[in-house]
């Protein structure tokens, strides 16, 4: 990891076509994921061709730029209460939570839930402020603590639900817009029914 954030080398997960289509997305988006005591660690990697972000504050609508990595967890696998990290290539952060499918636009109230001790580093190998160069890759990482999700840690064994998602805004080719998925979805990430399962392996 670049940052040293994440300790270690973590399991791996591709990311594929935001609805499960066969053809996988032309630039690869990578995600490893590692635990220990206190806390979940995720990277994400987005290859990307022209970076771009204009979002710096906390809690800033990140969607809006539609470049941005996300994890949703669900560790009681209910569908209620699940938790949303987004990070952008400027490591603007935003955090919520949401009750249940219906209360997604309740977004004051989703938002005044904030993920306590939550820590995020993002790399960029390119440029920010230009449109008119190619860029390599941006990478985020994120310390997500336990504590800030649940009352009882997970032990090795136990199974969360989880997705990724990444938005890709890139001027290049016919799409304006590239969406990507951990776990396929039927239209947005907001579909727990849909989210993966993320089973705490033991160490070696």
């Amino acid at each position: 990891a670049p940052s040293g954030l994440v300790p270690g080398v973590a399991a791996t997960a591709e990311l594929s076509n935001w609805v499960g289509h066969a053809d996988a997305p032309s630039l690869k988006t990578t995600a490893r994921l590692l635990w220990d005591e206190e806390n979940l660690y995720v990277t994400v990697e987005c290859e990307d061709r022209d970076i771009f972000a204009t979002k710096a504050k906390r809690d800033d609508f990140l969607w809006e730029d539609f470049e941005v990595a996300e994890v949703y967890l669900d560790p009681p696998g209910k569908g209620r209460n699940y938790k949303e990290f987004e990070v952008n290539p400027l490591n603007a952060v935003i955090d919520l939570n949401t009750p249940d499918e219906k209360s997604v636009g309740d977004l004051a109230r989703n938002l005044a839930w904030n993920a306590d001790g939550l820590r995020t580093a993002v790399s960029v190998e390119g440029t920010l402020d230009r449109r008119d160069d190619q860029d390599t890759r941006w990478t985020v990482e994120m310390a997500i603590p336990f504590a800030a999700l649940t009352a009882t840690k997970p032990r090795a064994g136990d199974s969360w639900r989880l997705n990724l998602y990444r938005y890709d805004n890139s001027p290049f080719g016919d799409e304006k817009f590239r969406l990507s998925a951990w776990s396929a979805v039927r239209t947005w990430p907001h579909e727990p029914d849909r989210f993966g399962r993320l089973v705490f392996a033991a160490g070696p």
